[in-house]
């Protein structure tokens, strides 16, 4: 019988390949790397398997820093000045000047908390078939939000894409000094985002509706 012990974490197989877990959950999606599920669905990976793919497809070491890349892409986003809702062009929106200090108070802390999440969710921290719960609870606070402001559902959707088109710059201004990871890798990232961000907006639209 097989040492249990010999089946890893979605997390440990991207760090013995040395590539980012989104990069790993992509590979086993498309039938690249096989795995197992547990109970709880989360991704088991045989270590044996892994080290085999490892030498056949020549990953020898790890790209420095490629573990790091989706917690560097939400710092810069959390440190860049025009992230802080009342600064830069965002006074100009239409959407924008409809809210009270209040509103743009709490926007401040449900972005910070959409980037936290997203992180989790990036990171494989949160189990398989709970890792968009997060995404529809804010989708419904920001509807919840904007609607009491008196947005109407076009304003709601200005705003939140104006928040995700700042997310997706903060990937690619970060692609430039960063390309010791591959650019497949940046893609996986990317299209992760992505399907985040697309869960959060549909949930915040169709909460809107039923308000």
């Amino acid at each position: 019988m097989t040492d249990q012990s010999e089946w890893v974490s979605l997390g440990e197989a991207a760090k013995l390949l040395g590539v980012h877990p989104t990069t790993v959950r992509n590979w086993a999606d498309q039938g690249d790397l096989p795995f197992r599920r547990t109970p709880g669905r989360h991704r088991r990976f045989q270590r044996s398997a892994l080290e085999d793919w490892a030498a056949r497809h020549k990953i020898t070491e790890k790209a420095p820093g490629s573990s790091r890349n989706a917690q560097v892409v939400v710092e810069y986003a959390l440190g860049h000045t025009r992230f802080s809702v009342g600064e830069g062009d965002m006074r100009t929106q239409g959407w924008y000047e409809k809210l009270s200090p209040d509103a743009i108070e709490s926007l401040r802390h449900i972005g910070r908390k959409t980037l936290e999440l997203l992180l989790r969710h990036l990171e494989d921290a949160v189990p398989e078939d709970k890792e968009f719960e997060g995404a529809y609870e804010l989708g419904e606070e920001y509807a919840e939000l904007l609607k009491g402001e008196g947005l109407t559902l076009p304003q709601t959707i200005r705003g939140f894409v104006y928040f995700d088109d700042f997310l997706i710059e903060s990937v690619i201004q970060m692609m430039a000094p960063n390309m010791s990871s591959s650019p497949s890798e940046w893609s996986d990232l990317l299209r992760q985002i992505n399907a985040w961000t697309n869960e959060v907006l549909i949930a915040m639209t169709t909460h809107y509706q039923a308000l």
